[in-house]
């Protein structure tokens, strides 16, 4: 095995160069993104509103194309797959939504299934059209997040913080390798945004997950994360070991200046 290749199995993200353009090239969401995620890490990425955090998660499943630049997802280049290809790939790869994408009207239990559909022929119906064994496994995961005895309740009835578990435990179903999260609590109270963050912290840890996670709560972002990437117009600004962060330190990512741009943990 060469050194390039036992990086790539290192990382669970390699990004260079990477840019993102909308309306013909007038909104430029990403100006050349340099970043470079090991495997395990819990990573959050930090910023104003528009600053890219959204855009580059994004990017990562494909659900946005880039308009340049090269990029490794979990030893992969999505760039190069085959609509078959992509389908199977995105099962690798969680996504965690603002909004919780949910169907109101189906259960909680329906709902996680539905983070297998892209490995099923054909659409399902209700729950017993899903295998016995797919049914099992979803209401373990709805169990693991303290929502097993919601399992038959539709989601739309559900509390923010119970749609984010369904949310979390719908992820979890696919059993991925890389959980991408975009501010999964923002919708949130604050007691329930912390312990929306301490059960995705538990659950991606038990199982040896990478997660990369926009958040707007500093407090919240340094107590969680291993490391905290801050985005401005774009560009990556602010690249730490949240360990050695105050929060302060993280704060000048919302600053009216721009903060200096710095892995350096000894940097202002």
């Amino acid at each position: 095995m060469t050194d390039h290749e036992r990086t790539a199995q290192e990382l669970a993200v390699s990004l260079r160069g990477i840019t993102k353009e909308f309306n013909d090239g007038e909104v430029k969401a990403l100006r050349g993104i340099d970043l470079e995620v090991p495997r395990g890490q819990k990573l959050v990425l930090m910023g104003l509103s528009g600053s890219g955090k959204s855009t580059t998660l994004r990017v990562l499943n494909r659900l946005h194309d880039p308009t340049s630049g090269e990029m490794t997802v979990l030893g992969e280049d999505p760039m190069a797959m085959s609509a078959r290809e992509l389908r199977r790939f995105r099962q690798r790869v969680a996504f965690v939504f603002q909004h919780f994408n949910l169907v109101g009207r189906l259960t909680a239990l329906e709902n996680v299934m539905a983070g297998a559909l892209g490995t099923l022929r054909g659409p399902r119906y209700g729950v017993m059209t899903y295998p016995n064994a797919m049914r099992h496994e979803a209401l373990a995961q709805l169990e693991r997040v303290g929502l097993g005895d919601q399992a038959f309740q539709k989601a739309g009835t559900l509390s923010g913080g119970q749609q984010q578990r369904v949310g979390i435990a719908r992820a979890l179903f696919q059993k991925p390798e890389l959980v991408l999260a975009d501010e999964p609590v923002a919708s949130l109270d604050p007691e329930s945004s912390r312990q929306i963050m301490e059960l995705l912290l538990t659950v991606c840890e038990e199982d040896g997950l990478t997660v990369i996670c926009s958040l707007h709560q500093v407090e919240l972002a340094i107590e969680w994360a291993d490391r905290m990437v801050g985005l401005r117009h774009g560009e990556i600004v602010f690249d730490r070991d949240a360990s050695q962060i105050t929060i302060a330190d993280a704060s000048t990512i919302y600053a009216s200046t721009d903060p200096t741009t710095s892995s350096d943990p000894e940097a202002a």
